[in-house]
């Protein structure tokens, strides 16, 4: 099989703006992805808290029978 040649000259300014970009992009995706699994961000987690409530993830775990397969979109279903 013949190798791919390419044209992309990445020590190009418009190539390092874009690497630049998209290393930016890409830590603030992670930081987000982070605070989902969280469950939320800190001080809205507390505020939850302090009313007596439980989060999600501690409902889930009161309640084996429930399963967390789909995540996303479909979220926790009740196993019967």
């Amino acid at each position: 099989m013949a190798p791919l040649t390419s044209r992309i000259d990445t020590r190009a300014d418009s190539f390092q703006a874009n690497a630049a970009r998209y290393d930016d992009l890409l830590a603030r995706l992670r930081d987000r992805m982070a605070t989902a699994i969280r469950g939320g961000p800190d001080h809205l987690r507390a505020r939850h808290r302090d009313r007596g409530k439980l989060l999600v993830r501690d409902r889930i775990a009161i309640r084996p029978s429930w399963s967390c397969r789909r995540w996303p979109p479909g979220g926790c279903t009740a196993a019967t």
